[in-house]
């Protein structure tokens, strides 16, 4: 057990090896959570420094430093819950419980975000990316490559727009457009189900061992 789980947690550091995969020979299970709580605090502190911006919303100043604030943590819980699939404890069942927790919770405040639902929405608007709204098929893609702005500054690539629809169908269906009240149920069933489904699928690595 480490005296500070945050100084020379492996989760925090590079991956070194050849292929940069993760170290599970200097993993322990008492890393996981302090290394999510990390990454959380410093992603909550990236947004809300994206929302406050005075700049006027672009993809460089919005949804690429979300993406990369978003990068690690979904590494860190990648590991974690492939690993209580794969070769679980009951004390790493009870780590990644409180992982999907903090996980569930975090995802809900990115996706339930005024501010940061403004912001994508602003970029969505601009004219640059006028003809790739397709708001009745967010799965076609096809008219990526068909632009044709007389005054493109600058125009956007075809996977920037690709990401940017990703993001903002993702903030639609998970409740960005509800009342603070439905917004308030729909975290609630959310982190529920986020809950019931690892119990679920628990249960099923146990009936198999068994």
């Amino acid at each position: 057990m480490k005296n500070n789980p945050i100084s020379g947690n492996p989760l925090l550091c590079p991956f070194v090896n050849k292929y940069e995969a993760p170290p599970f020979d200097l993993i322990e299970e008492s890393d996981y959570l302090p290394a999510l709580e990390t990454l959380i605090a410093e992603a909550d502190e990236a947004i809300a420094q994206i929302v406050a911006s005075p700049e006027e919303p672009s993809f460089d100043n919005t949804i690429l430093p979300l993406e990369l604030k978003g990068e690690r943590i979904g590494i860190v819980a990648g590991i974690l819950f492939n690993l209580n699939q794969a070769e679980t404890t009951p004390g790493l069942q009870q780590v990644a419980m409180d992982a999907s927790q903090l996980y569930t919770a975090f995802a809900s405040r990115i996706l339930m975000n005024n501010g940061l639902f403004n912001r994508i929405e602003t970029i969505l608007n601009h004219n640059n990316y006028n003809n790739y709204n397709n708001y009745n098929n967010y799965n076609n893609y096809n008219n990526y490559n068909n632009y044709n702005n007389p005054n493109p500054s600058p125009q956007p690539s075809p996977e920037q727009s690709m990401v940017l629809h990703k993001w903002h169908r993702d903030f639609v269906w998970n409740g960005a457009r509800l009342d603070e009240e439905s917004k308030k149920r729909f975290a609630e069933i959310r982190s529920r189900l986020s809950a019931l489904t690892l119990q679920f699928a628990d249960h099923v690595l146990a009936d198999t061992n068994a």
